[in-house]
C-alpha cells in the first residue's frame, strides 16, 4: 500500500495525509486523523498521480511512502515497477 505524506515544518517530520478528491482528481490535503485517517492507494503509480495533482495547489513537500518498506518517494521515474 502508497500513502501522501507532507512535509511538517512545525515538528520537522513527514506526516499522513488525507487527500480530498473531486471530478478532476486530487485537489486537496490535510493532515490524517483518526476520523479521516491517511488515504492509501494500491499502486505507487496511483499515488504519485494524486501528488502530482497536487502540486499546484499546495506549498508543501509532498512525497509517496511504501508503507511495505518504509521508503519515501518524490519522483515518479523512483517508483520500483509493479
Amino acid at each position: 500500500m502508497y500513502r501522501i505524506q507532507i512535509w511538517n515544518e512545525e515538528v520537522r517530520s513527514y506526516k499522513d495525509a488525507h487527500v480530498v478528491f473531486d471530478h478532476i482528481g486530487a485537489v486537496g490535503l490535510k493532515a490524517a486523523t483518526s476520523e479521516e485517517p491517511a488515504t492509501e492507494w494500491v499502486t505507487g503509480d496511483q499515488a504519485m498521480q494524486a501528488c502530482e495533482d497536487l502540486t499546484d495547489r499546495i506549498d508543501d513537500v509532498c512525497c509517496v511512502l511504501d508503507t511495505a518498506t518504509g521508503r519515501r518517494y518524490f519522483d515518479l521515474a523512483d517508483l520500483p515497477g509493479e
